[in-house]
């Protein structure tokens, strides 16, 4: 393997890791910042993303080109670039605070350019294997949690240190990031993989969280359609058989969702077609009163209607056509294995998307990044007819 690609294998295989680095009391390896997880995850994913530009920049390479993320870049860039210049006539200052959800958007952008001008079919097989890999060390993490063994993690939001959280956060985000991993894990051909990937699956209905278990369902279908067109329909059935019963049993608890989306609603149809610009929702969070629905909520909890609200349905469209645009290179790209595993975490990534901040947790928002440019990467490559290499993915 060239130096590039160990240096996606660790930076993706690290990064649900990073935040034991940047501990509040203790490094392990550096002084501690005190940094929480998401902050920690986000302080890993800038230094590689700026690392692997430098890396495609010096040694060079085309990425693959979109049309539709020009289109997005676009629009968000120059709404960016017209509320910073109306903020410096009125305000007369600079408004850094907007500048932060621009930052966001331009490492997204550069992670696209790095992987997809660097990744080949051969080593996005080595690149998942290694994200593969992290599942037994996650699933074990989850066990010694279970057992209340862990003197790491705890969860964020009642600091109790008996729950599954895996590495980040709450048992919904961990639900979510083992959802994701699944396909990778069923990816590999072994036994051991096959066993691991059952554990999971018992994992995540013990989060007892439903946008986990319906994105580890999305995931699974997704997989066996592609895979095993002759038992689609069995495996359609039994999840959604299982979904009504853990609906039943758990009575269906929106956790406030929809009373939020209301609130949002009456901010969203005031600018409508063009948003408030990046980063909006978060500001606005500083300014809701403790009785509002919406009170502490800084994300909107469904990452297409947060698009919307900043970026209005002008931003909205576009990246619909950009996940169209993805769509259609997935369907070349699934004559491969990966492409049909990478297919599943895209699905999975997007369901959990309608009720979840994915997007917004680079832990999580990383499985989408990887789907999205390995898909483009493989339907490339096997539109040129490149020979293809299945011996990375048959250890």
């Amino acid at each position: 393997m060239r130096g590039r690609e160990i240096g996606w294998g660790v930076f993706l295989a690290g990064l649900p890791f990073a935040h034991l680095l940047f501990r509040p009391k203790s490094g392990l390896l550096l002084q501690p910042t005190g940094l929480d997880f998401w902050h920690s995850h986000a302080l890993w994913a800038h230094g590689w993303i700026i690392l692997l530009t430098c890396a495609w920049i010096s040694k060079g390479g085309l990425p693959i080109r979109s049309k539709a993320l020009a289109a997005c870049v676009g629009w968000v860039g120059l709404c960016w670039l017209w509320a910073w210049n109306m903020s410096v006539v009125k305000l007369k200052l600079y408004p850094l605070v907007l500048s932060l959800g621009l930052l966001h958007v331009v490492s997204l952008v550069l992670f696209y350019l790095s992987a997809t001008a660097q990744w080949t079919r051969e080593s996005l097989q080595h690149l998942l294997r290694w994200i593969a890999m992290t599942a037994w060390v996650v699933v074990a993490y989850c066990g010694l949690q279970a057992m209340n063994l862990d003197q790491f993690t705890a969860n964020i939001d009642n600091h109790s240190g008996d729950l599954m959280v895996g590495t980040i956060g709450n048992p919904t985000h961990l639900a979510a990031h083992l959802a994701f991993l699944l396909p990778l894990v069923l990816l590999q051909q072994r036994l051991a993989w096959r066993l691991l990937a059952c554990v999971m699956v018992v994992m995540i209905f013990m989060t007892k969280s439903v946008a986990g278990i319906g994105s580890a369902g999305i995931a699974l279908v997704v997989w066996w359609w592609a895979s095993h067109p002759k038992w689609a329909f069995g495996v359609v059935g039994l999840c959604f058989v299982g979904g009504v019963i853990v609906l039943l049993n758990r009575q269906f608890n929106t956790h406030g969702r929809l009373a939020a989306w209301a609130e949002f609603w009456e901010v969203f149809r005031h600018q409508p077609i063009l948003g408030y610009g990046a980063g909006f929702v978060m500001e606005f969070s500083r300014t809701v009163k403790e009785t509002s629905p919406i009170f502490k909520w800084r994300h909107v909890h469904n990452e297409f209607f947060q698009i919307a609200i900043e970026h209005g349905v002008i931003g909205l469209s576009l990246v619909g056509w950009f996940l169209w645009e993805t769509l259609q290179q997935a369907r070349r790209a699934m004559q491969a294995p990966e492409g049909r595993a990478l297919a599943a975490v895209l699905a999975a990534f997007l369901v959990n998307a309608l009720v979840h901040f994915t997007a917004h947790l680079w832990v999580l928002g990383a499985f989408g990044l990887v789907a999205v440019c390995g898909l483009r990467v493989l339907a490339k490559e096997l539109s040129d007819g490149l020979p293809y290499n299945t011996q990375a993915v048959t250890r």
